[in-house]
C-alpha cells in the first residue's frame, strides 16, 4: 500500500472513530501530498467529497477547505498553474458555489486570456451550463479537429472493449467512454448552433453520421439529437 492510500484510509478510519481532528489532519496531508501525482484524480473526487461530509458535521473541517480554496485561487493568481484553477473549482464545486469559478473564469477572460485559455478546460461544462456561447465560441478555434480529437479518444476504447467476449467492466467501460462522447460533440454543436456557424455545424453533423455509421453505432446519434433539441 503507498504511503497516499495509507494516509487516505488513516482519514476514513479517523471518521468511523470520530477522531474528527485526526481525519481532517489526513484529509489535509493526503490532498498535499497528491497533487500532480497518480492520484490527483482520487485527490479532486473521493479526498473532497469526504472531507465535505467531516466539514457538515465538523466546523474546523469547514474552515479548512474554504481556506484551502482561497489558497488555491491565490496560488492560481500568484503562479499561473492552471491546476490551481482545478483545485478552486473542484472546492467550489463541493462546497456548492460553482458561481464563484465561473465569476473568476470570466474574470481571466477579461483580464489574463493566456491564462484562461489554459483553464477554460475546467470550466467548460459551466459555461455550456450557463450558456455562455459567445464565449464559449472564442475558445472553440478548430471545432473539427476538437471533434477529431474526441472521435479518435472514443474509437481506441471503442476497439479495444467492444468485441464478441466483452466483460462487464469493457461494458462499463464503453458506456462510461460513449457518454463522454455525446456529452462532448453535443457541447460543440450547440455552440456552433447558438453562434449561427451553420457551415460548421452541417460538416460536423456530417462526420458524425459518417464515423458512427462505420462503427454500427447509428442509434447514438439519436441520442445527440434529443441532447440538442433539450436544449
Amino acid at each position: 500500500m503507498s504511503n497516499n492510500q495509507f494516509t487516505l484510509d488513516r482519514a476514513r478510519e479517523a471518521v468511523k472513530l470520530k477522531n474528527y481532528a485526526n481525519a481532517l489532519k489526513n484529509y489535509e496531508n493526503f490532498f498535499e501530498q497528491t497533487f500532480n501525482t497518480s492520484y490527483y484524480g482520487v485527490r479532486l473526487s473521493y479526498c473532497l467529497s469526504e472531507w465535505k461530509e467531516l466539514a457538515d458535521i465538523y466546523p474546523d473541517a469547514m474552515i479548512s477547505l474554504q481556506n484551502k480554496r482561497d489558497k488555491a485561487l491565490q496560488l492560481l493568481n500568484k503562479t499561473k498553474e492552471p491546476e490551481q484553477f482545478h483545485d478552486y473549482k473542484s472546492i467550489c464545486d463541493v462546497l456548492d458555489s460553482p458561481e464563484k469559478a465561473l465569476k473568476e473564469f470570466l474574470r481571466l477572460h477579461t483580464e489574463d486570456r493566456a491564462l484562461s485559455t489554459k483553464i477554460v478546460r475546467f470550466i467548460w461544462d459551466e459555461l455550456i451550463r450557463k450558456e455562455e456561447w459567445k464565449i464559449c465560441l472564442e475558445y472553440l478555434d478548430s471545432p473539427l479537429k476538437k471533434y477529431e480529437l474526441y472521435f479518435d479518444n472514443f474509437d481506441t476504447i471503442f476497439r479495444k472493449h467492444v468485441h464478441d467476449d466483452s466483460t462487464d467492466n469493457d461494458k462499463e467501460i464503453f458506456t462510461h467512454i460513449l457518454n463522454w462522447y455525446i456529452k462532448e460533440v453535443t457541447n460543440i454543436l450547440l455552440v456552433l448552433k447558438h453562434n449561427h456557424k451553420m457551415a460548421d455545424y452541417s460538416l460536423i453533423r456530417k462526420r458524425i453520421s459518417s464515423d458512427l455509421e462505420s462503427r454500427g453505432l447509428s442509434k447514438v446519434e439519436i441520442l445527440i439529437d434529443r441532447k440538442l433539441d433539450n436544449q
